[in-house]
């Protein structure tokens, strides 16, 4: 007998399923259901060991990856006013926007090697976005110096946050499962 969730094969006699940890109840199959069977094929092997909680790493890691698309698009755009404050209006401004798109550049690099090591090693996420004064900093040099698409991905930086502290509990519970298979 396979479990309806996983797909995975179950004992006789088992009240869980071994892999997911999923109740046996009357929706077991005597096959694999083929949607599941396809979509394990594809599974990283660090995934089965996050079964249920995998879909919000994976959110976690797509909103990362969002998160240094904005970075990089604000970093391109404070390059080329960088650029152009340089030439035609004022050369300290400019090289001050040039620095800010360095930096917005590192942001998001950081960001997006952290979507996928987010998935790897799922440890320290709660404890890298509890803080809120680094979100606070980069929202100020982006008012000044980043114009509506920099506040956008400032704000973005605490949509990020509030879902990973709504999701507190269940990030934690990953973490601590992690902890245990490193």
């Amino acid at each position: 007998m396979f479990c309806s969730k996983c797909g995975k094969e179950i004992p006789n006699g088992a009240k869980f399923c071994s892999n997911c940890g999923t109740y046996v109840s009357s929706q077991i199959y005597q096959q694999p259901p083929q949607q599941q069977y396809q979509q394990q094929q594809y599974q990283q092997p660090y995934q089965s060991v996050y079964t249920q909680p995998k879909t919000l790493l994976q959110q976690l890691s797509d909103k990362v990856k969002v998160e240094a698309i904005m970075w990089i698009s604000v970093a391109g755009l404070q390059y080329l006013l960088g650029l152009l404050f340089l030439l035609f209006v004022s050369i300290p401004y400019g090289i001050f926007l040039l620095i800010i798109a360095v930096l917005n550049t590192l942001f998001s690099v950081r960001s997006f090697k952290y979507c996928r090591e987010v998935l790897v090693h799922p440890v320290g996420i709660v404890s890298k976005y509890e803080p809120i004064g680094g979100l606070i900093v980069t929202l100020i040099y982006n008012l000044l110096f980043g114009g509506i698409i920099g506040i956008a991905g400032s704000i973005y930086g605490f949509v990020l946050r509030s879902f990973v502290m709504s999701n507190r509990n269940q990030f934690m519970q990953i973490e601590m499962e992690a902890s245990h298979f490193v």
